[in-house]
């Protein structure tokens, strides 16, 4: 029952698709840019990279990112291929 947005961007952090689900809030588009930006950006899922900002906190301000559960990077023999959020 969640009202989501969902998008896919490539290696270079290029949107490729965005979905808005029915209902989803007017936040929820850009936070899935973002949150599949930063997924490949750092090849590791948003939830993980969270923990991070305790020892780096000036990560978040890092300009189209988002660090925040909910990307995932998509890969290819261990190298970013793309991100999803």
């Amino acid at each position: 029952n969640q009202r989501v947005s969902v998008a896919v961007v490539d290696r270079n952090g290029n949107t490729i698709v965005t979905l808005r689900g029915d209902g989803a809030g007017p936040q929820s588009y850009e936070s899935a840019v973002k949150k599949a930006f930063t997924a490949v950006s750092w090849n590791a899922p948003t939830s993980e990279l969270v923990k991070r900002l305790a020892n780096a906190p000036t990560l978040k301000d890092i300009p189209g990112t988002l660090f925040l559960g909910g990307g995932a990077p998509v890969t290819a023999k261990g190298a970013p291929i793309a991100g999803i959020g």
